[in-house]
């Protein structure tokens, strides 16, 4: 009888031993106790992150531009018809790169005997390129960006000119 209850009490003592070492196990990691950096890509199982477990903003074009493609989609339906246009309005643009930390200015000059009567600028990285004038000069649209950021972007200038 004593050997069935010690026994007993061993296989009590052995389970207790287990399932406390696994909820303690459970329990000892958390989030701030992971140091910064330290958990890879191999360490994350494949398909268990989505986009909600990415913070807004935490990545950039180099985080995801090697992505591999995926299948090409179906065709769209057809689009429907568009206004028409001004006649003899026209689009100048000129591209320009613009360094990390860089600044600058140029023109959009309209052909002879035209005249701009708008423009803008954009880049492929907004997040990057401040504009600091777009403004019309007579026949020429007139540019000034500066790139805020550690990346080289990608900026358009453009004028839209018409008949003088």
């Amino acid at each position: 009888m004593r050997t069935r209850i010690r026994t007993v009490a061993a296989a009590a003592i052995v389970v207790v031993g287990v399932t406390a070492g696994s909820a303690t196990a459970g329990a000892l990691v958390t989030g701030a106790q992971i140091k910064d950096g330290s958990v890879r890509g191999a360490d994350v199982r494949n398909g268990s992150l989505t986009g909600g477990d990415v913070r807004d903003g935490s990545l950039s074009l180099p985080d995801v531009e090697n992505l591999p493609v995926g299948p090409k989609g179906e065709a769209g339906p057809p689009g429907l018809p568009g206004a028409n246009g001004v006649p003899g309005l026209v689009q100048r643009s000129e591209p320009r790169t613009l360094g990390a930390g860089d600044r600058l200015s140029w023109t959009i000059s309209c052909d002879l005997h035209e005249t701009a009567v708008s423009g803008g600028v954009s880049s492929t990285r907004p997040d990057l390129v401040s504009i600091e004038r777009s403004t019309v000069d007579g026949a020429h649209w007139l540019v000034s960006v500066v790139n805020e950021g550690g990346a080289e972007a990608l900026v358009f200038g453009w004028a839209m000119c018409v008949q003088a």
